[in-house]
């Protein structure tokens, strides 16, 4: 009896292999995890802190240290990495895989806030992690051409278009890439800082919490309108 035959004189065992395709099929439907864009999530997490006007030793013992000792208790703490520069220093923290990195991230800020108080004034503590929330919830990508420059685009689509996307229903966040956005040069004049008894670093702080670009903040419903609600944090006259 020839291959090609055999469906047709085993009629029982061609179905018999064929709902066991079909059952292997639904098992792994049900018990592999698919997704079309994989949530993607780091494994580790940066701290980088600075104080002000301290030599390389004293950073080390007085944030370096303690911030390894209170990390080192951490749950799923495999290694971590730190380094010095001058006033400026890093400690980067691997963890083992399956650990809630936004957990040990909420835990590690709270662990650098409570060593950023017991430093002197100006000293900076600050916690990140490799954020690819961006990559890995992206559903639509919309391309913006001209004949202008990618600058000129770019401030296009921040003016016109980036906030009214933001208020369509159902969408969370809108990323603008692709040219350089606008900027302001603030030179500060080191003299007249000692002379008013402040660091240029503390100008910077200020400069950063004060002036912040176009954030959407959400929409207000009112029947089918939806009123976008945008905080613009530029400074007048710039724009």
């Amino acid at each position: 009896m020839s291959w090609y035959n055999f469906p047709v004189k085993r009629p029982v065992a061609t179905a018999m292999f064929f709902c066991a395709i079909l059952l292997l099929g639904l098992v792994g439907w049900e018990r592999i995890p698919v997704e079309l864009i994989p949530d993607l999530e780091g494994d580790r997490i940066y701290v980088d802190f600075f104080r002000l006007n301290s030599e390389p030793e004293v950073v080390e013992r007085e944030i370096l240290i303690p911030l390894e000792e209170k990390v080192s208790a951490l749950e799923g703490v495999k290694e971590t990495f730190g380094s010095i520069n001058g006033s400026n220093g890093s400690l980067e923290i691997v963890f083992e895989p399956g650990t809630d990195i936004k957990i040990r991230q909420l835990e590690l800020q709270r662990i650098a806030a409570e060593l950023n108080r017991e430093q002197p004034r100006g000293s900076i503590i600050n916690v990140g992690g490799q954020d690819f929330s961006m990559i890995s919830r992206i559903v639509m990508t919309i391309q913006v051409l001209g004949g202008d420059d990618t600058d000129s685009l770019r401030g296009f689509v921040e003016e016109n278009l980036e906030s009214r996307i933001a208020a369509v229903k159902g969408v969370a966040n809108v990323f603008v890439m692709g040219g350089a956005p606008k900027e302001i040069t603030i030179r500060v004049d080191s003299d007249k800082c000692s002379a008013l008894g402040i660091s240029p670093q503390e100008v910077s702080a200020t400069l950063s919490r004060s002036v912040q670009r176009l954030r959407f903040l959400g929409g207000l419903e009112e029947g089918s309108i939806r009123t976008p609600v945008i905080l613009d944090g530029r400074p007048k006259g710039v724009y």
